[in-house]
């Protein structure tokens, strides 16, 4: 989405190379600025390219923005045995 100068969070995720959840972190954070109108999250492009910017000159970089290991779920077996009439 490109209305002069913003941009969603979609197209902001892809050019600063990581994933919506991890920039959704970054807003939630305070480390980019955002505007909400109705349920759409814009960024300024001159905020995004700044964050792009830092993020490129910082060696400890990580997608996620977040140095914590990531907790794994365990797997649910999707499988169900269905009980069939007899």
């Amino acid at each position: 989405m490109e209305l002069r100068g913003l941009m969603g969070v979609a197209e902001a995720a892809a050019l600063l190379g990581m994933d919506r959840f991890a920039l959704y972190q970054r807003i939630h954070r305070g480390s980019i600025p955002s505007q909400r109108v109705g349920r759409t999250v814009l960024l300024l492009r001159s905020d995004v390219l700044r964050l792009r910017r830092s993020l490129q000159s910082s060696p400890t970089h990580t997608s996620s923005g977040d140095k914590r290991k990531s907790k794994q779920r365990p797997v649910r077996a999707t499988g169900r045995k269905s009980k069939s009439k007899k």
